[in-house]
């Protein structure tokens, strides 16, 4: 016997990047034709790639529901994963559009905390890719199973329908090829703090 009897092993995923999907009780159909009959521009992460010309698009008051629901969602987020029950404000807002055959490069969200995307469709032809950081293993061999979250180097997510995925924004991700034959439509946002942190300390700061 490897072990005691009836007994399990542990396994504790250190300091894990905690990436939540929850799937929230939105109108998907207004938010998708809203998203249809919004203006976008290019945008410098890939041809193909376009986002809204706004950035503040969940300040229309047309949306103004659907906001409050998306700042619950990440509400239940901070306080599940992270044990935060404090401040948060919305940063930027906008939208994507990703046409067929289209991608985006890697990136993450600078100069923010945490960061989200909703999705109001569910294709097999749209994902998601996030993307091991700087913390790689000094050793590198041939794993059995690369899908592993404890193995890859990357990790394929398919959003489902009226799902909102967040995620700590200075994790690397992408928009993953669209191999659908029907643009790609998502509504992203950015997180952070409000309140004064670490009072007395040389990392001391004020978010407002």
């Amino acid at each position: 016997m490897l072990n005691k009897k009836n007994s399990t092993p542990s396994i504790y995923p250190l300091f894990a990047t905690p990436v939540m999907m929850i799937e929230l009780n939105i109108n998907e159909k207004k938010i998708l034709n809203y998203m249809k009959k919004i203006k976008y521009k290019t945008t410098k992460l890939a041809d193909g790639c376009h986002q809204s010309f706004s950035n503040k698009i969940l300040e229309d008051k047309i949306l103004e529901k659907e906001k409050l629901i998306l700042m619950n969602a990440v509400k239940y987020y901070l306080k599940t994963v992270f044990h935060y029950s404090g401040k948060f404000k919305m940063g930027n807002s906008w939208l994507t559009k990703t046409f067929p055959t289209c991608e985006s490069q890697a990136h993450c969200h600078r100069n923010n905390w945490m960061s989200a995307c909703y999705y109001p469709e569910e294709n097999k032809g749209f994902s998601i890719s996030f993307i091991r950081g700087s913390a790689v293993p000094f050793i590198d061999v041939d794993y059995d199973d690369y899908d592993s979250v404890y193995a890859c180097e990357s990790f394929n997510l398919i959003p489902k329908k009226g799902s909102l995925v967040i995620f700590p924004s200075y994790v690397q991700h992408r928009i993953n090829k669209n191999l659908s034959n029907k643009n790609r439509y998502s509504l992203a946002f950015n997180i952070n703090p409000i309140g004064h942190f670490k009072k007395g300390s040389d990392g001391e700061v004020i978010y407002d």
